[in-house]
């Protein structure tokens, strides 16, 4: 996929502030580069949520990510991101628009 190919986009990512039981709070941690041609909003959410998660090294080396916090955490259920204004909930099991 080339860069800046009309069959990508860019997901905002938003995590869940240390303090979500007291406090509602999101901190912007990234944007990320995800295919696009002939993908559900939810495939593209699970792309990003792929690219945002420490699995053999620290997600802000993936390819197509820009991170905007130093020492990011993973991506986990109660975070979201938003794709084409329109914002997405990570879930148990899947993504619920907001």
């Amino acid at each position: 996929m080339k860069k800046g190919s009309k069959h990508e986009k860019y997901v905002s990512v938003y995590h869940k502030a240390p303090n979500a039981y007291t406090d509602d709070s999101w901190k912007f941690v990234a944007t990320v580069r995800v295919k696009s041609y002939n993908r559900s909003y939810a495939e593209m959410c699970d792309e990003a949520f792929t690219k945002t998660n420490h699995i053999d090294y620290s997600w802000t080396e993936n390819e197509g990510v820009h991170a905007y916090d130093d020492n990011p955490r993973s991506t986990s259920v109660g975070d979201y991101m938003m794709i084409d204004g329109q914002g997405w909930s990570c879930e148990n099991h899947g993504w619920s628009k907001i």
